[in-house]
């Protein structure tokens, strides 16, 4: 059974693949179609028909001769390909497996095959990795699995392939964030949010097939530039917010802002860029009084074990803004301890002299976004509207340096990102 199967289990029951409506539910049926045409099967183990039938972001149904609607759910299900081949001909389909019965259904070339296994990838989980994609090399790795860069066997268009082992998921905490994960990435079309194409599951591994950005993270060209000029943050902070206005107008929280998440899209550009990993992201009637995030970036009220809100992404991204400016971390500490500490305690100090030359308003700006009490934390609609954002321009000795991002401004040490980055 497929690992996301788990999850649906406990909320659906199921006799048969297909169920009746007797009420008809005109909503259901009107959910955005993704694709139509001709299947050829048997809908009660009996004689194979050849019926139309209707794919939407949920469900599959179709109307039999007598005007009865049949639907099935499908989403988070296995889907198969086949490919029979005999002396006299070739026979091409697919299966779904749910959670106790399946059913074949058969088209008419691989053509057919292509365009229905392609709108079943939006809401399915694939079979067959190894066939479709090769491996290049590996991008990174961490808890749960590796990062590759591959190549579809077909296409030859590269992707970034997080590949997942499913021995590492036996929490149920753990499959709850993968499928929260993978919803809220199928569910979001934003252009500075990272895409989601396919998802593959067989008996050991879960693959997420991702876009692939080769241009490193923030954090990476934050190191590497020598200044970001003021107006340079002001773009990029402006994209930020929108992007985090998007996510927060469906109802999502990332929970994990940080320059390690923020993939840039240009080699040229710094304010080109896709928010990426959301592993620990969450709707926002479901974040409760978990606590999850990055310490050093994490909202106050996660640390306390307050409820929280979207707002807790604000105050993340007021992290990335501080480092922008200053080059150097609000909280930092070679500690992963005291990082927490600081960050809990949220005292922030604007008096180093990496913030001299800094205007006043782009202070009153970091300040407002990291602001310990929520309730007085602006949401990304209104830092939008936020006088800094609509300046027109910035002088050049608004620029501020990045070189000291690795280096304590009393110690001249080296920073440790990955000592206090890693997740809560």
């Amino acid at each position: 059974m497929s690992l996301f199967l788990t999850i649906k289990s406990r909320r659906w029951t199921e006799e048969g693949f297909w169920k009746v409506l007797d009420i008809p539910q005109p909503k259901l049926i009107a959910k955005k179609r993704l694709h139509q045409g001709a299947l050829l099967f048997s809908k009660d183990n009996q004689t194979k028909e050849l019926i139309q039938v209707r794919l939407n972001t949920n469900s599959m149904f179709f109307t039999d001769s007598s005007g009865q609607v049949y639907i099935s759910n499908i989403k988070w299900c296995k889907v198969e390909s086949f490919v029979e081949q005999s002396e006299d001909d070739t026979v091409y389909g697919f299966t779904i497996f749910k959670l106790k019965t399946h059913q074949d259904f058969f088209v008419a070339n691989a053509e057919s095959l292509d365009e229905w296994m392609g709108h079943l990838s939006k809401i399915g989980i694939l079979t067959g990795f190894k066939h479709d994609y090769a491996k290049i090399k590996k991008l990174d790795s961490g808890k749960f699995g590796k990062v590759y860069l591959c190549e579809d066997s077909v296409s030859r268009e590269q992707f970034a392939v997080k590949r997942l082992k499913k021995e590492a998921f036996k929490d149920t905490k753990n499959i709850r964030q993968l499928y929260n994960e993978v919803s809220i990435l199928r569910k979001v079309k934003h252009p500075n949010i990272i895409k989601l194409f396919k998802i593959y599951e067989d008996n050991a591994t879960i693959s997420l097939v991702l876009e692939y950005i080769p241009n490193g993270n923030l954090l990476s060209r934050i190191q590497r530039r020598i200044k970001f000029t003021a107006n340079e943050v002001m773009i990029f902070s402006k994209k930020l917010f929108e992007t985090l206005r998007y996510l927060h107008s469906q109802g999502i929280i990332h929970r994990d802002l940080k320059p390690e998440n923020i993939l840039m899209t240009s080699s040229v550009s710094d304010c080109e860029f896709k928010l990426c990993d959301f592993g620990l992201a969450c709707y926002v009637d479901k974040a409760l009084k978990s606590k999850s995030g990055s310490p050093g970036y994490i909202a106050p009220e996660i640390l306390r074990g307050n409820s929280y809100s979207t707002k807790a992404d604000i105050f993340s991204a007021g992290v990335i803004i501080y480092i922008l400016i200053s080059g150097i971390p609000p909280f930092y500490s070679k500690q992963s301890e005291k990082v927490m500490k600081k960050n809990k305690d949220c005292k922030v100090s604007f008096s180093k002299n990496e913030f001299k030359g800094i205007s006043p308003l782009l202070i009153q700006f970091i300040t407002e976004l990291l602001n310990p009490e929520p309730a007085f934390r602006p949401t990304a609609e209104q830092v939008l509207g936020h006088s800094w954002m609509h300046l027109a321009c910035c002088s050049e000795s608004g620029s501020m340096s990045c070189s000291t991002l690795n280096q304590d401004p009393s110690e001249k040490g080296n920073y440790s990102f990955n000592a206090w980055g890693d997740r809560y």
